[in-house]
C-alpha cells in the first residue's frame, strides 16, 4: 500500500499549499480620498469555509496517514478510511463550490469596489483561483485514495492470507 502512503501525502501537501495561498491572498486599496481597505479571504464567509475545509481535511489527512502507517489495516478498517476519505472530498467539493462562486462573482460583478479588486489588483483574484485549483488536485487525489482503499480492502477480503 506504499502507493496509497504516497496519494495520501500528496493530498496533504496539495491541501495545506491550498490553505497558505488563501491564507495569503490579500491586497490593500486606496481610494482617491485616502481611504485604506484590506481585502482578504476573511471578509467573505464562503472564503472562511473553504480555508476551514481544507484545513480540516489536512488534519484528518495526517492523523489517518499516521494511523495506517502505525498499524496494517484490515480490511473492514480500510472502509472506515474510505468513508472518511469520502466525507473528507465532500468538504472539499462544497469548499471549492463556495469559493469558486466568490471567485465568479468577484470576476464578473459590475459592481465599481469588485471591479477594482479583480481589474487592478489581479494578484488577488488569481491567488483565490490557484488556491482553488490547489484544492481540487487535493480532491482528486482523495477519489483515487477512496477507490484505492475500496479495491485493497476487497483484495484483502478475498484472499486475507495469501495477498
Amino acid at each position: 500500500m506504499e502507493i496509497g502512503y504516497v496519494a495520501r501525502l500528496r493530498a496533504i501537501i496539495t491541501t495545506c499549499i491550498a490553505a497558505v495561498i488563501m491564507v495569503t491572498a490579500k491586497v490593500t486599496i486606496s481610494s482617491k480620498y485616502d481611504i485604506n481597505k484590506d481585502v482578504k479571504f476573511s471578509i467573505i464567509s464562503a472564503l472562511k469555509y473553504f480555508l476551514a475545509a481544507n484545513v480540516i481535511v489536512f488534519i484528518y489527512s495526517i492523523i489517518a496517514l499516521l494511523i495506517s502507517i502505525i498499524k496494517k489495516l484490515k480490511p473492514i478498517n480500510l472502509l472506515w478510511i474510505a468513508l472518511a476519505d469520502l466525507v473528507a472530498v465532500s468538504m472539499l467539493l462544497t469548499g471549492n463550490g463556495a469559493a469558486s462562486a466568490v471567485s465568479a462573482e468577484l470576476e464578473n460583478i459590475d459592481d465599481g469596489f469588485a471591479r477594482r479588486v479583480c481589474s487592478f489588483y489581479c494578484r488577488f483574484c488569481s491567488q483565490i483561483n490557484a488556491s482553488i485549483g490547489m484544492s481540487m488536485v487535493g480532491t482528486a487525489l482523495y477519489v483515487a485514495l477512496i477507490i484505492l482503499s475500496l479495491v485493497i480492502a476487497y483484495r484483502r477480503s478475498r484472499c486475507p492470507s495469501a495477498c
